[in-house]
Formats: C-alpha cells, sequence, structure tokens
C-alpha cells in the first residue's frame, strides 16, 4: 500500500511521463493540498484491473490535463481499466478534473477514459462530480459510476468537450445541489442505446443543455 497523503502546495502523486498503477496495488492519495492523483502536461496514467486508488479530501482528486509543448498535438491520456476500483469523493472543488489545459481552440486532445466493470465514485465534492473541460471523456459498457451529492452539478460538460455514455455503461448522477448533468459552451453529450442512467433528485434540473450545447439520447436509453 502506498500512502500519499497530507502533502503541502502540489500533489500527493504527480505524474509527469508514464504511471501504471497495477492490479492488486492500493494507492491512498487523500488530504493534499491541491491534487490527489495528478496527470501533468501529455503524460499516461492507467489504473489497471484489481487496483484500488483513493483521492479524497483533496481540492481536486484526479486532475488529467494536456498542454505541454505543442498545444496543438497536446495529448493527456488516463485509463481506468475495468475492475479497477477509484474513489474521488469529498474534494474541495472537483473529484473527477479533464482538461485541454489552456488550449480550448483545440478541442478533443485530452482522453479520460473508465473501461468496462470499473467501480468509480466522484461524490460529495464541493462543486463537481466530474468535469470535463474540452477533453473526450467516455465511460464504457458495463462500467460502474456515481456522481452524487456534489455541491454544484455531478458532471458537468464544457468548452467543446466530447461526452460520452456508451451502450451498458451504469451512471447514477443524483442529489446535486444544482443540476444533475450540464452541457455547455458547445460540449456534445451522448448517452448511447442501452446505457443506464440515473438523473433523480437533483436540485435544480436533472439534465440542461445550454442554448450551444448538442445532447443526444439515443433510442432505448433507461433514463
Amino acid at each position: 500500500c502506498i500512502y500519499a497523503r497530507n502533502n503541502k502546495a502540489l500533489a500527493g502523486v504527480l505524474n509527469n511521463w508514464i504511471l501504471n498503477i497495477e492490479s492488486g496495488a492500493t494507492v491512498i492519495a487523500d488530504n493534499n493540498e491541491q491534487f490527489g492523483l495528478g496527470n501533468s502536461f501529455d503524460a499516461r496514467t492507467t489504473i489497471k484491473s484489481g487496483a484500488n486508488v483513493s483521492a479524497n479530501n483533496n481540492l481536486y482528486g484526479i486532475y488529467n490535463y494536456a498542454g505541454g509543448g505543442d498545444l496543438s498535438v497536446a495529448t493527456g491520456f488516463f485509463l481506468i481499466e475495468g475492475g479497477a476500483h477509484v474513489t474521488a469523493n469529498n474534494n474541495r472543488s472537483c473529484g473527477i478534473f479533464n482538461t485541454v489545459y489552456d488550449n480550448f481552440d483545440t478541442p478533443a486532445d485530452d482522453y479520460f477514459t473508465i473501461q468496462g466493470s470499473a467501480d468509480v465514485s466522484a461524490d460529495g465534492n464541493g462543486v463537481y462530480g466530474i468535469y470535463n473541460d474540452g477533453g473526450i471523456f467516455t465511460i464504457e459498457n458495463g462500467a460502474n459510476i456515481s456522481t452524487c451529492h456534489n455541491g454544484y452539478d455531478g458532471i458537468f460538460n464544457n468548452k467543446h468537450g466530447t461526452f460520452t455514455m456508451e451502450t451498458g455503461a451504469n451512471v447514477s448522477v443524483c442529489n446535486n445541489s444544482r443540476h444533475g448533468i450540464l452541457n455547455n459552451d458547445h460540449g456534445s453529450f451522448t448517452m448511447e442505446t442501452g446505457a443506464n442512467v440515473s438523473v433523480c433528485n437533483n436540485n435544480s434540473a436533472g439534465i440542461f443543455n445550454t442554448n450551444s450545447g448538442t445532447y443526444t439520447v439515443e433510442e432505448n436509453v433507461d433514463l
């Protein structure tokens, strides 16, 4: 077990190139000043099947961002494999933040993927559960995701971001203080056929698509 707790100024774990958290590993990155787990400029992080990661009680639980070097080709990559267990709860800002850092005119360069049978929670955060800010965020078939009881929105897709809940994804977005799902500023949000999505008991809208967003709910979505 790796404890990366109570660190000042930056992060519990900060990856600048390639980080693999293997099956059976436990990483506790809680109570840090900024990031629990930070994936820096164009780095690649994989949380593998059978790994357990805690990123709770930080400013940001998990922070993935592009922007190093040539911004036109900048790519950050964060993968949570099926069978991994990840918590990003009770952070002061966001549970999971995926952003194209200072590069909003070059959309969809930053990839965050949660594979089938992964178990991920982003609950009880001060602002957003999941914030996709200009990147590509995908929840795949069989993944189990909870983004509930957050201070603003459960899921915020913003600034040309692409957010997809694939067929068979299981997502709960409930009891958030503002919206369940907010799609904003030319964001593209898709719930594919057969996705299982619960958007209940949020204080404002369950789903709010602004006048610049594109929101698609395919047939036979269980919503």
